[in-house]
């Protein structure tokens, strides 16, 4: 009697550990894919904020470092707003920003796209979030 009881608590234990497993990796994958569908937003806003030439927008989403590391060091919203009416032809926004992938490492998320302007080949780039007082935010941006 003693030993069915031993049994049926080692299975019921067992089962108990694989379903707190489960769930915590299932909560884990669910958290990184919020992670990664917030930090692909942010991108896209980077890329709205060029379409509207929206400097407070630009900064909204980007560090300082990450400013430098797209419009060089001397960067300014006039330089901002000369880098924006450059993706224009005509008035029209010929930039496009295609996400291509996306994963997290630790607490950073890197964005890879395709970036073209007009009919030109695209190029791949890399962008590298991090959060800062709770929202993502693009601090590094490069070539991949």
């Amino acid at each position: 009697m003693i030993t069915a009881a031993i049994a049926i608590f080692v299975v019921v234990a067992i089962a108990l550990t694989g379903g707190i497993y489960f769930l915590s990796a299932n909560v884990a994958r669910a958290v990184d894919l919020n992670d990664l569908s917030a930090a692909e937003q942010v991108v896209r806003d980077l890329d709205s904020a060029y379409e509207n030439a929206d400097c407070p927008a630009f900064e909204e989403v980007t560090t300082e470092d990450a400013r430098d590391d797209i419009l060089g060091d001397s960067y300014d919203c006039e330089t901002f707003e000369a880098a924006a009416a450059a993706l224009t032809d005509g008035g029209d926004y010929v930039y496009s920003v295609a996400i291509t992938g996306s994963r997290k490492r630790g607490e950073l998320v890197t964005v890879t796209t395709e970036e073209a302007y007009g009919d030109a080949d695209a190029v791949d780039y890399a962008y590298v979030l991090e959060r800062d007082g709770g929202q993502w935010v693009v601090t590094a941006y490069g070539e991949d």
